[in-house]
């Protein structure tokens, strides 16, 4: 998948909202918003960004922050993925894209991160763990949707396996 800032995102995204997926080779963590203004931008282009993962629930959480702009949450579940595979296989770092849409489907930020090998270790161990559970229709929904009614992004994340700080970027 190709990403490039002022650029149409290939895949029409509707409305205001945060996704989140694995694809290919990254995951792709995707805020959409009306207008992003420019001091938004370059603290999101130069600031350190903050990944944090947990595993509730059988609910995998990734809190995305980015100095001043509010914490997103993103919730995960690896049966639902089309490129499972190629994510749980070990021995390569995982890799994300962070991408800020604005209201037209323009890219106004792309950025690239690296997990080290150990957070990505933690992280494929909990997908794996969810990987085998017995979800129930609907079931992996109402877990999710309990644990976003119960907490806020930013009070998960002292809870958070893994903490990933990564530097500024100059794209």
């Amino acid at each position: 998948m190709k990403i490039e800032t002022g650029t149409k995102f290939e895949v029409e995204i509707e409305g205001l909202t945060t996704v989140m997926d694995f694809v290919e080779d990254r995951f792709i963590f995707l805020v959409k918003d009306s207008f992003w203004n420019d001091v938004e931008l370059q603290m999101a282009r130069t600031m350190p960004l903050e990944i944090d993962f947990l595993y509730r629930y059988d609910v995998a959480v990734f809190l995305l922050t980015v100095g001043d702009i509010d914490t997103s949450d993103f919730y995960f579940n690896v049966q639902e993925n089309d490129w499972s595979e190629a994510l749980l296989q070990e021995g390569e770092p995982l890799r994300c894209s962070i991408v800020l849409l604005d209201a037209d489907n323009l890219v106004c930020l792309h950025r690239e991160v690296t997990f080290s090998l150990e957070d990505s270790r933690q992280i494929r161990a909990s997908l794996r763990r969810q990987q085998e559970v017995e979800f129930h229709e609907g079931e992996f929904d109402v877990n999710a949707s309990g644990l976003m009614s119960a907490l806020e992004p930013f009070e998960m994340q002292p809870m958070a396996q893994v903490h990933a700080v990564f530097g500024a970027s100059a794209k």
